[in-house]
């Protein structure tokens, strides 16, 4: 089992490299020059070259490369310039959202897949069996942000604010990611009153 695990983890280094290679290439391929963009449309050409200059644009392309790669491999990943602050703060700010809903997705769906898999099991050929068959394949052909509409009408319909998708339940962290696996496929409106609260699950 180890033997197989290794080679299946070393087959994906010639993966990750070809993937690097392409990403590289699509970004410094694309239209546009970033350093005039990041520049403004009232820099002149000195703003510009300085800006190129200490990204590291005027360099070789293979040796952009390079130390894109070294950063990468090293966690730098660079500076958003949208929002100002350095990506990787950006990736830990998401990454406690992002495990909580897949963990209570994850738990939700077995919770139901099991129990259904089992009676259709037992039930096989039956109505049961038919209707669990009919109902996972529903649950696969209907897109996800159509289910989550669905499933957060209750909650909405219960709420002052229709345009948030947050029920009336305890701030924990269990019920409050649980919730919004169940019920925010989709992100509250930003002009909504509760949306400072809404956002953190």
């Amino acid at each position: 089992m180890l033997p197989y695990i290794g080679r299946r983890l070393l087959a994906t280094i010639p993966v990750m490299a070809v993937v690097a290679v392409v990403v590289f290439s699509l970004l410094r391929l694309a239209a546009g020059d970033p350093a005039a963009i990041i520049a403004g449309d009232n820099a002149t050409s000195q703003d510009v070259a300085a800006i190129r200059a200490r990204l590291g644009l005027d360099r070789p392309l293979a040796e952009q490369f390079t130390i894109w790669v070294g950063r990468v491999v090293r966690g730098d990943f660079g500076e958003s310039f949208f929002f100002k602050k350095q990506v990787s703060e950006l990736i830990l700010d998401r990454v406690e959202p992002t495990l909580a809903l897949s963990v209570c997705t994850l738990v939700l769906t077995i919770a139901l897949a099991v129990p259904l898999g089992v009676l259709a099991a037992w039930r096989r050929g039956s109505w049961i069996d038919r209707s669990v068959m009919g109902f996972s394949v529903l649950g696969f052909s209907v897109p996800v942000f159509v289910i989550g509409y669905v499933s957060r009408a209750p909650a909405c319909w219960r709420s002052s604010t229709p345009t948030t998708c947050v029920p009336r339940a305890p701030r924990g962290w269990a019920s409050c990611r649980c919730c919004c696996a169940t019920c925010c496929a989709t992100p509250p409106s930003p002009s909504s009153p509760s949306s400072a609260s809404a956002s953190r699950c």
